[in-house]
């Protein structure tokens, strides 16, 4: 994960989004003014949880 600007949320690199680990879905706050902003929302997948469990553990529950 990476950030883009010092503050700025964490974002998953594109090759763990495309392997299926990692998602961004963005977020959509409407402000009382009657404007949106759209934050990113970095999730682990199932897939990334199992990969990490994996890589932690060593194959073994």
């Amino acid at each position: 994960m990476y950030r883009r600007a010092p503050g700025a949320p964490l974002l998953p690199y594109q090759d763990k989004i495309k392997k299926g680990f990692m998602d961004c879905p963005a977020i959509i706050i409407q402000r009382p003014d009657d404007t949106e902003k759209v934050l990113p929302s970095t999730k682990i997948t199932s897939r990334g949880l199992a990969c990490l469990r994996k890589q932690i553990h060593g194959g073994v529950q």
